[in-house]
């Protein structure tokens, strides 16, 4: 949602893309190429060690990009982490401000919103209610759990005010 709007937008915004290894990721990276040659961006890969190196992966490649905020595409709805989230935040983990302009979205607007996408911007598994965590859509029977990027040190501090 927020790639077709910055590309709408000509938006000169570096996309970063946290590359993990093995082949439960395989399709994330598929559906990050089909977005690159759908809205014609160009990302940053930041391979990461591990599952457990997102975060770590993320503070190398704001380093490098010297960049000091991330825009994420988080939703309150989809844990009780990100329910309790702030539209912005400040992250130790990552030395960055987290930008969380979805925050507020329900279920039922994102569902709409994705289902009239055009085919190549939708993820090829997307089904209204389909959950995802760390990039890769969950089965049925799977727990959803918080995807470490967005687990805040208790240092972590929102800023005033949860409506921007």
């Amino acid at each position: 949602m927020l790639l077709e709007k910055i590309a709408a937008l000509s938006l000169d915004i570096p996309v970063i893309s946290i590359d993990i290894p093995g082949a439960a990721y395989d399709a994330p990276r598929a559906y990050r190429d089909q977005l690159r040659r759908a809205l014609g961006f160009s990302a940053h890969v930041e391979p990461a060690a591990n599952v457990d190196d997102k975060t770590a992966a993320l503070g190398r490649a704001l380093a490098h990009l010297r960049r000091g905020a991330v825009i994420t595409g988080i939703r309150a709805s989809q844990t009780e982490n990100r329910a309790g989230r702030a539209f912005v935040e400040w992250n130790v983990a990552t030395g960055a401000i987290h930008i969380n302009p979805l925050l507020d979205w329900p279920d039922a607007k994102t569902d709409f919103y994705l289902q009239n996408l055009p085919d190549t911007l939708r993820h090829p598994a997307y089904r209204p209610g389909v959950r995802a965590q760390g990039g890769r859509i969950l089965e049925d029977t799977e727990a959803k759990e918080e995807c470490g990027l967005h687990v805040f040190a208790p240092a972590d501090v929102s800023l005033p005010g949860r409506h921007i």
